[in-house]
């Protein structure tokens, strides 16, 4: 993938209005990298994905896990529920325990919680900078450059809300990541405990690392060592089930259909295929936009190294 390139490192924490515009335009760039890696159907980098979850273990204090590849998140569903030592439901355990003994599940789950909590306080916008000290309509917002915005009063973190988060939210969170998990879990499997721990939201891993990139954020070295590997992950790997002895993970899919969202104009996409599956698995797991009916692969999948 091209590397996207950067304004001039002594411009990063610049605050003229073209040292704001460069960063985020900036910023744009590495919305559209990212999509495309949200959204790629390239096979998994399996020794990357590996090393990653390896270390994400050890800062939590646990061993290195064995690892088994699924040749989609269909196989690796139907692997766990027939597995009875797969990663349990999530339960909060007792405010009295110190996280070092929580159970594993919830030591990597807290863990990235808790980094995720100091991140957003670095890179969230403050609730002034809509529309009080601007008055930008949301017409506007959506018409107007960067540079235009920012003429105009609008904050470099609300610009960066609306052209940025918010895209990336509403192409592989709201447009790809829920019905892909309503397909794979079922209908009624819908809340966060029924399967443990699906890790998958590529969408907050981009933005918090893009605020770096940009310039727009600078994170404490444990922060940026655990974000390192949720990135590396996000980049490398679809769908993995953590288990304190056992790593499930998933092939990413070999065909994803897309389209541009109705009225897009920061590259917002949403699944699309009048006549077929939007999203096709090498053992013949799909999706279909409606996701109505599963479809389950059309030969008996087991899991592939």
């Amino acid at each position: 993938m091209t590397p996207v390139a950067s304004p001039r490192r002594q411009r990063a924490s610049g605050n003229s209005l073209q040292e704001q515009l460069e960063r985020v335009e900036y910023a744009c760039r590495l919305r559209d990298d990212w999509l495309r890696v949200g959204l790629s159907p390239e096979p998994a980098d399996r020794d990357a994905a590996e090393y990653a979850v390896t270390e994400l273990y050890r800062l939590v204090g646990a061993l290195p896990p064995e690892f088994v590849w699924a040749p989609s998140p269909t196989a690796a569903v139907a692997m766990l529920r027939s597995d009875p030592n797969g990663p349990p439901g999530f339960v909060y355990p007792p405010t009295n325990i110190p996280f070092r003994n929580w159970p594993f599940p919830q030591r990597l789950s807290g863990a990235k919680y808790s980094m995720r909590t100091r991140l957003t306080a670095l890179t969230g916008y403050e609730p002034e900078s809509w529309n009080t000290r601007s008055r930008i309509t949301e017409q506007e917002w959506a018409t107007k450059t960067p540079r235009e915005l920012l003429a105009a009063g609008a904050t470099v973190r609300r610009i960066i809300d609306s052209m940025v988060h918010r895209p990336l939210q509403e192409s592989l969170r709201d447009n790809l990541y829920h019905p892909m998990r309503a397909e794979f879990l079922g209908p009624g499997d819908r809340r966060p405990e029924a399967l443990g721990y699906e890790q998958y939201d590529t969408w907050t891993v981009a933005f918090h690392q893009l605020c770096r990139t940009a310039g727009f954020a600078e994170y404490r070295p444990d922060d940026a060592h655990q974000l390192d590997q949720w990135v590396t992950l996000a980049r490398s790997t679809g769908w993995w089930w953590p288990g304190l002895r056992r790593c499930v993970m998933a092939e990413r899919p070999t065909v994803l259909r897309t389209r541009p969202r109705a009225h897009a104009v920061h590259g917002e996409v949403r699944l699309h295929c009048p006549d077929g599956p939007v999203i096709e698995f090498s053992d013949g797991a799909q999706v279909f936009a409606q996701a109505t009916a599963h479809k389950p692969p059309a030969r008996k999948s087991g899991a592939a190294r």
